[in-house]
């Protein structure tokens, strides 16, 4: 799954939202309406009696258009979102008479995008290579350079032999 929006605000959420319990982490669920508007919907208990009661699907808000219009081709395909709410102000908290600000996240498998042929010829930093050494410069260190002694190790693929000394006895006592 990859986030196409880690963290948005929705927009026209109803006023009722401002003393109903919602909590971070709630599923949600997207819905294309007839004008081209992406709604969440959460599911939802009606407060009296609510154990007696069936919850259902209410509509929370709506996603920005830009980020609607880039949903509505993965609608069309019944692509299957995770839709969670990710941010919303405590019920004591929030502003009476307005609409609470409530921020989702909507993450769904996208088709991975195409590679790009390899390039075919040198690229160009062998081409100013090549056009040094015509040039006469030397950009590589030539087979008669001397070369700085490598450090040797007392373990691994390089080290000499005969360099390890034996213990000399117990110094404990």
């Amino acid at each position: 799954m990859q986030a196409i929006a880690a963290k948005t605000r929705l927009m026209d959420v109803p006023v009722k939202w401002q003393r109903r319990a919602l909590f971070p982490d709630d599923e949600g669920w997207l819905r294309q309406e007839a004008d081209g508007r992406v709604t969440v919907l959460v599911r939802h208990r009606p407060r009296p009696f609510a154990f007696l009661r069936a919850p259902r699907l209410e509509r929370l808000g709506d996603l920005a258009p830009a980020l609607a219009d880039e949903l509505a081709p993965l609608l069309e395909r019944a692509q299957r979102f995770r839709v969670r709410v990710v941010d919303v102000a405590p019920v004591y908290q929030r502003p009476r008479g307005q609409s609470p600000e409530i921020w989702v996240s909507v993450w769904a498998r996208r088709a991975p995008e195409p590679i790009a042929p390899a390039r075919r010829g040198p690229s160009p930093a062998h081409k100013a290579a090549a056009s040094a050494q015509r040039d006469g410069e030397c950009l590589a260190t030539s087979p008669d350079t001397p070369r700085e002694p490598r450090a040797s190790y007392p373990f691994g693929p390089n080290r000499k032999a005969g360099t390890l000394q034996p213990p000399q006895g117990d110094k404990r006592r």
